[in-house]
């Protein structure tokens, strides 16, 4: 937890002696050198116990909203949400799911720690889910026409990939299903899981997410639901996919039997020898925003890893929640303090089944589009090459 940062005019403190930092937008920030314990005040909220940078005997207890940190923020988060008790359960809404988003806390365990009744605890809930979800389009909404900051700036990736607006990939998160039902939810691995879709822009901030599907179910089943239903992409454009989805006019996907992941290259050791291993290594480059994504936001929200025993709509409400907060926070928080939460993700249940893959035709256009973008990728390469200009840019 070392050196947290929160805004100078957002700080009760002006200790001029200690050294400032000098944030994007302009403005100054204190930072603090540890945070040495924990502890709730006399209405409940968190305090934390802050020690100053370049001010050793400086200690003093801050207010978790001063603080450029997950907790304040998620509070900052629900006081925007419409549909509030404005009154005293508007503390209890942001205990509980500050709790149950930190610690993956069950409801027993959450009476333990607030002293109040399963009811409550389960009437909180849901309201916190029901708020989320009135406001799901202004906290994840799909992206437009434009081709991303991201790809124009690198050399890498552009022109190649214009058309391209994100990265698409299946996760499984567990859950604790009805016995009747617990079958459809064992996936390969053995445990009981919802195969979530999760779509995300290079930002790191998810655009489309769909979750409540089975563990039994195969990713290119699940996105196909969703494109039956709300997952709209733009005419022309498309998502990264890897090998599990059919390449088609809105997912573009690597050649298969061809080296594909980074860790196949040797770390950049080994040069790619063809166009098809030149195009599957910076589609794998690009592509790998969403595992990183995924590994964020299951870094921050331990629920998502060890779910809770409530009704099974509400786990999937709660992974819906996660997202949102997730990309709010994103949004919000001061990249200085994102430090720390670049976990990455791997799930082999998400590798490319091509079993599942037979009924399913790829898309001559695409196959084309995809055969062109790999000849200009190739033909550009051997050009800096042979003129000796330095390293190829892979």
């Amino acid at each position: 937890m070392n050196l947290k940062l929160f805004k100078k005019d957002e700080s009760p403190l002006r200790h001029n002696a200690v050294p400032t930092v000098r944030l994007k937008d302009g403005s100054e920030g204190y930072l603090i050198e540890d945070i040495l314990e924990h502890r709730l005040d006399k209405d409940g909220l968190d305090e934390y116990k802050c020690k100053w940078v370049g001010k050793a005997d400086d200690i003093t207890w801050e207010p978790v909203a001063n603080l450029q940190s997950v907790p304040g923020l998620i509070k900052r988060f629900l006081r925007r949400l419409n549909g509030l008790n404005p009154r005293g359960s508007k503390r209890l809404l942001e205990k509980q799911t500050s709790l149950h988003h930190r610690q993956g806390k069950s409801n027993r365990e959450a009476q333990d720690r607030w002293q109040h009744g399963a009811a409550t605890i389960s009437r909180i809930v849901r309201q916190v889910i029901a708020a989320i979800k009135a406001r799901w389009t202004d906290l994840v909404s799909l992206p437009g026409t434009e081709t991303p900051r991201e790809i124009i700036q690198s050399p890498k990736f552009f022109p190649y990939f214009k058309d391209c607006i994100g990265a698409i990939d299946g996760t499984h998160i567990p859950v604790i299903p009805p016995s009747a039902i617990a079958p459809r939810f064992r996936n390969r691995k053995g445990f009981c899981s919802s195969n979530v879709l999760g779509a995300c822009n290079f930002s790191m901030e998810f655009v489309y997410m769909l979750a409540g599907w089975e563990g039994s179910a195969h990713d290119g089943r699940v996105l196909k639901d969703a494109v039956a239903h709300d997952f709209r992409i733009p005419q022309g454009k498309y998502y990264l996919g890897d090998a599990g989805y059919a390449l088609n006019s809105f997912t573009m996907t690597p050649y298969r039997g061809t080296r594909y992941h980074l860790k196949e290259f040797g770390e950049g050791q080994q040069k790619p020898q063809t166009k098809e291993e030149l195009y599957n290594l910076r589609h794998s480059s690009l592509r790998n925003v969403i595992e990183r994504t995924y590994g964020v936001v299951k870094h921050k929200f331990p629920i998502l890893r060890a779910m809770t025993s409530y009704p099974l709509k509400e786990q999937v409400g709660l992974m819906q929640s996660s997202f949102a907060i997730h990309n709010f926070i994103r949004v919000h928080r001061d990249e200085f303090a994102d430090r720390g939460t670049s976990a990455s993700h791997h799930d082999d249940e998400e590798d490319g089944d091509t079993e599942c893959q037979l009924d399913e035709t790829d898309d001559t256009e695409m196959k084309a589009l995809r055969d062109s973008i790999a000849a200009a990728m190739w033909s550009d390469y051997l050009i800096v090459i042979a003129g000796r200009y330095g390293e190829a840019v892979v």
